[in-house]
């Protein structure tokens, strides 16, 4: 931390530890001003000359991996983000120290939570409840987006905003469920959580709305697929035609962590006994990525984790422990800042495991490569393995050496199998998004929809109120 942070840090926590004594005197009006100020900062400004028809508050926004971003472009909906730092600060005003952090790792949070938890839960949503009629009233916000159905830090902020007769929606993050076991653990899921305490859930795929629904999660009518926002724009790219952005080959690894698929196996990404997941297929994948960046100097290799933090600090430990340093390679980049889309776009070969990436390079043109070896072949893994019916839809090298050999193929020779290329576009059409595009369109009519009926019930209910009053 340089020196110069230090008062900004100094004066934030100030700032907050003040607010929390607002908080604690029921001052929520007050607190509601200074919070809109917060959000109208945090958020873009509205670019359209027509006001927006909606607004909605999107709880942990980056959660959303962009889609959320584009809403905004259809001049109807405006999405303000409610900055994660109240919403972090704001539940350790209610709960004790690391309560949350403790359930977050598992679903206690969806059950009884015993006499102690329970009240703070109680009184967090009182809070809230009041805050939320402020704070909408002066945004003029219409209900609140959240990125998945389990994100406990967003239930009660949901809860706040039905309460006040507004709609709480998750756009459920892509869940890409391409084998038995992860459908298995959607339903489970659904059953864990209880039922869905919001207005609506939009989902990307046809299968994991059919999960929601079988586990119970919420009735049918409240829940459609419609596909991904993000890839409406990535689908126009592709159709105006791929343009380099520059001359050098350039091969991408989306890497994985060593649960990749295994969903419900470890309760973390990177379980400390070795024997558990993919550590050998992790170590070998990401190894020949390194050893060819070595190789072949006039080529540049990207590996692409989702997140930064353990995720980078993991593949440094393999780089180093081949002898290899990121500071002496100058051509390969280990990023988790790089945007998916334009790393595809501008590659030659794509190397991805279980990861939508795969269909999204696939219908882009791109040869596109599954690894399965060591773990990921393992028998007792088989119903977690991604697209484990429809392999044939990528090359599928089944040891390390094989994997190596295909990528120095694809670069001297990068023809598209058309057969291949027609199973990748029907994948996609099923698991990610419509490959015709009209994403954008969908979402704005049931959006729309929502609200419209949400405010028409704030309408019958103050009527029916002045009546009986």
């Amino acid at each position: 931390m340089s020196s110069g942070s230090v008062p900004k840090v100094m004066f934030t926590r100030l700032a907050f530890g003040v607010l929390s004594l607002m908080v604690k005197a029921g001052a929520h009006k007050a607190v509601a001003v200074i919070l809109s100020k917060a959000i109208v900062r945090e958020s873009g400004s509205w670019k359209h000359a027509q006001p927006p028809r909606v607004t909605l508050l999107a709880l942990s926004p980056r959660r959303f991996r962009g889609d959320i971003d584009v809403l905004p472009s259809s001049g109807v909906v405006r999405v303000l983000e409610l900055p994660e730092r109240w919403q972090q600060h704001m539940i350790s005003w209610f709960w004790p120290l690391g309560s949350i952090s403790s359930l977050e790792s598992s679903w206690d949070f969806f059950s009884d939570l015993g006499s102690e938890l329970e009240g703070c839960r109680a009184r967090y949503r009182r809070f809230l409840t009041k805050l939320v009629a402020e704070l909408f009233d002066r945004l003029n916000i219409d209900g609140v987006v959240s990125a998945a159905v389990w994100y406990v830090q967003d239930l009660d902020w949901g809860i706040a905003a039905e309460a006040n007769g507004r709609a709480y929606i998750v756009l459920q993050a892509e869940n890409l469920a391409t084998a038995p076991g992860h459908v298995k653990r959607l339903e489970h899921n659904a059953r864990r959580i209880g039922k869905f305490q919001g207005s609506y859930i939009i989902t990307h795929n046809e299968v994991s709305r059919g999960a929601f629904v079988r586990g119970g999660l919420i009735a049918p009518d409240r829940i459609v697929a419609a596909g991904a926002l993000r890839m409406d724009g990535y689908l126009k790219k592709i159709e105006r035609g791929i343009q380099r952005s520059g001359q050098r080959k350039r091969v991408v690894l989306f890497s994985f962590h060593r649960m990749a698929g295994l969903w419900g196996l470890s309760k973390v990404n990177w379980p400390k006994d070795p024997s558990v997941g993919l550590t050998c297929f992790f170590e070998q994948v990401h190894r020949v990525i390194a050893r060819l960046a070595t190789e072949l100097p006039s080529v540049d290799f990207v590996i692409k984790p989702k997140w930064g933090g353990q995720w980078i600090d993991e593949i440094q430990k393999v780089l180093e422990k081949d002898g290899i340093s990121l500071d002496s390679q100058p051509n390969l980049t280990v990023s988790e800042a790089l945007e998916p889309h334009s790393l595809i776009l501008d590659s030659d070969v794509v190397i991805g495991f279980g990861s939508t990436t795969l269909l999204e390079a696939s219908i882009a043109g791109k040869p596109t490569i599954m690894p399965v070896f060591e773990e990921a072949s393992r028998e007792e893994y088989k119903d977690y393995l991604h697209f484990s019916d429809s392999l044939d839809m990528f090359l599928v090298p089944r040891s390390e050496d094989a994997l190596r050999r295909e990528i120095v193929r694809c670069l001297e020779n990068p023809v598209i199998d058309e057969t291949r290329y027609a199973l990748s576009k029907a994948a996609f059409e099923s698991h990610v998004s419509s490959a015709s595009g009209g994403v954008l369109e969908r979402y704005i009519s049931r959006l729309e929809a929502i609200v419209v009926e949400r405010r028409q019930l704030i309408i019958d209910n103050n009527i029916s109120q002045r009546k009986t009053g």
